[in-house]
């Protein structure tokens, strides 16, 4: 498919999939630690084909685990989220739960993006990204109801976090 297609002709190249690109990864590769992946919870289990029952409460093991096998970083979203490399993991405790608006995610992949042009780690540039992303959420309910957060009000108060 065409995601694959992509990840094995520029193999140097680093990479973010999120949202729907997730379901094109092929699970029994290993890559090149260049690969960024960014689900949720269920989108995580669906991918893996894990048992969502038996995931919960195990996801900083079975993300750090998954990293590993597939030589690539995940970054788990969610309260805390969860950024490993299969060795070394990173938790991002701020951010509310409001945050899972329709196109927060992008947001973040594009705070993501940009935090890997600098000359740190790829897993410190994706940790740093949720952290800032998060602490934007988290401005933003300081002086607004939780519920109203879009994702344009992340962007509005980026400004503020960095």
């Amino acid at each position: 498919n065409f995601i694959n297609q992509i990840l094995l002709d520029y193999p140097d190249k680093k990479i973010v999939v999120d949202a729907d690109g997730l379901y094109s990864i092929d699970v029994s590769k290993k890559y090149n630690c260049q690969l960024v992946l960014t689900p949720h919870f269920y989108e995580f289990c669906k991918i893996f084909g894990l048992d969502t029952k038996l995931t919960f409460g195990n996801e900083f093991d079975m993300v750090s685990a998954k990293a590993c096998e597939l030589n690539c970083i995940i970054h788990l979203k969610g309260k805390p989220s969860i950024t490993s490399d299969g060795v070394n993991s990173v938790l991002t405790i701020n951010g509310n739960s409001d945050m899972s608006t329709g196109g927060s995610g992008d947001v973040l992949t594009g705070i993501m993006v940009s935090m890997m042009t600098k000359n740190i780690s790829i897993l410190d540039s994706v940790a740093a990204a949720a952290y800032i992303h998060a602490a934007a959420g988290d401005q933003y309910i300081k002086t607004n109801n939780k519920e109203s957060l879009r994702a344009s009000d992340l962007i509005e108060n980026l400004k503020v976090c960095y």
